[in-house]
């Protein structure tokens, strides 16, 4: 179950960092948005963290693995809503709040499942999920230069963490069939 709850986190970050890295050039070739306007949009984004980080404790302690699975779901809209309207300016404005408050929204409830999984080395466990969390931050930023050096376009980065939110509704779903499983054992 450690395992499942650090692979989560690395498919999280590696979707959200994956589009984040790059998310400057998409506003600016994708959707027309005049460079003056990106620490706008960059500050709706971080009003949208702190909304996340306002909830996030919130979600961890309501229903765990419920509140990891509708993460992941919004996740995927919120990526899937990119490649659908990244030429929308409007949409961006709201997309970009709403990628803040998913993205600082998931940290409290991955941490607290890798933690309650790991009740007999809480600090290595915290630990593994910070590094857990910053390795996919690279992985996700390294497929993204990488998919851009092979000629795919900034649209398509979002595509990204959609298959990887898709990814993590199938961890936390196995997860959770799982604990269920124990329980009724």
């Amino acid at each position: 179950k450690v395992l499942a709850g650090l692979f989560m986190c690395f498919l999280f970050t590696v979707g959200m960092f994956g589009l984040f890295t790059f998310i400057a050039p998409l506003l600016i070739t994708v959707s027309g948005i005049p460079t003056k306007s990106i620490p706008l949009i960059l500050l709706l984004f971080g009003m949208g963290a702190t909304v996340g980080v306002l909830l996030s404790g919130r979600l961890a302690d309501w229903r765990l693995n419920l509140s990891i699975g509708l993460i992941f779901a919004a996740q995927a809209i919120i990526h899937l809503s990119f490649v659908l309207y990244a030429s929308n300016a409007v949409a961006i404005y709201v997309l970009m709040f709403l990628l803040g408050c998913v993205g600082m929204a998931a940290v409290a409830p991955l941490k607290t499942f890798v933690l309650n999984a790991s009740r007999d080395a809480p600090s290595l466990a915290s630990t593994l999920t910070s590094s857990s969390l910053n390795f996919g931050v690279a992985i996700g930023a390294t497929i993204c230069s990488a998919a851009l050096a092979w000629g795919i376009g900034y649209a398509e980065l979002p595509w990204l963490g959609v298959a990887c939110s898709v990814a993590g509704l199938a961890v936390i779903a196995f997860a959770a069939r799982r604990d269920t499983a124990l329980a009724i054992a």
